[in-house]
């Protein structure tokens, strides 16, 4: 009842076979890797028939990263993104801004894509609190520029919610909404979690 395309990178591309949604030529619409994925993503829904009010991008870490860019770049094609351990949209422009917005949620003077101006989609992020990797920071920055996009319409609601999986781990949910009900991101805050898939195998 659903189509998949599940794209993967080169080593050709990037030494680490990851998307590379730092380089500025990868955060502009009909350019880079964005245009490529957004194209594919198209070509199969239309072959395939389905919902094109239903397309929704998900990706880790890197992959993360790129489905951000790819939400923020492409409104009119991703309804909503899901956002595991990445980063915000504008937060480098290079290897060097890349690796300290890793670290720290955001190179120094930048300002992590904020005051952007493209429609927002619904937005979910999942992090772990203890990841070494990429910074919790980020999560908070993600969902925040998920928000409203109409100037003076600001307003949200949010709601918190902490809980634990079985036997797993404890996790912390918050949700906001606008005014008008709409649901505009969630945030999961994994406590004890690293850069890793929480799901499934042990090993992550």
């Amino acid at each position: 009842g659903y189509v998949v395309v599940y794209a993967t990178q080169t080593s050709r591309d990037n030494p680490n076979a990851c998307w590379n949604w730092f380089r500025a030529a990868d955060q502009q619409r009909e350019q880079g890797e964005p245009a490529i994925l957004a194209a594919m993503v198209l070509d199969v829904a239309r072959r395939f028939d389905c919902d094109l009010d239903r397309v929704h991008v998900a990706g880790l870490s890197a992959g993360a990263a790129m489905a951000v860019n790819l939400a923020h770049l492409y409104p009119d094609v991703f309804r909503g993104v899901g956002v595991h351990s990445g980063l915000p949209f504008g937060c480098a422009h290079d290897v060097a801004s890349a690796m300290a917005a890793m670290r720290s949620g955001g190179h120094p003077g930048g300002d992590c894509g904020a005051g952007a101006t493209t429609p927002r989609v619904p937005t979910i992020v999942f992090h772990g609190d203890r990841d070494a990797t990429v910074s919790v920071r980020n999560a908070d920055r993600i969902v925040g520029n998920a928000g409203p996009d109409a100037p003076g319409h600001a307003a949200l609601q949010e709601s918190v919610t902490t809980a634990r999986a079985a036997d797993r781990f404890g996790f912390t949910v918050t949700r906001t909404r606008s005014l008008s009900g709409r649901t505009t991101g969630e945030r999961w805050i994994v406590h004890g979690a690293g850069h890793g898939w929480f799901g499934g195998s042990p090993g992550g």
